[in-house]
């Protein structure tokens, strides 16, 4: 990180200071800082793996994905693939 985006970081940082893990993601999420589809993305990929860990066919893991995050079995592959 060079110089410049630590000092940015820095405002948001000091502000973020007093509140809890769950007030900062609410108001990143509220300023539309965070990305919707990248949040989706990781958490497509992260219930894969637990359920892949555990066990379940690929396969059924990318069909019952699509079926919980609304969205198409392409999607989840293409995510799971990282085809972007």
């Amino acid at each position: 990180m060079n110089r410049h985006e630590q000092r940015t970081l820095t405002t948001l940082k000091i502000k973020m200071q007093s509140l809890n893990a769950s007030q900062i993601i609410d108001h990143l999420w509220s300023e539309g800082i965070l990305s919707r589809k990248e949040i989706e993305r990781i958490g497509i990929r992260n219930e894969f793996k637990r359920r892949t860990t555990n066990g379940e066919s690929r396969c059924r893991a990318m069909e019952s994905l699509a079926t919980e995050f609304g969205c198409s079995y392409e999607k989840v592959r293409a995510t799971i693939y990282k085809k972007e």
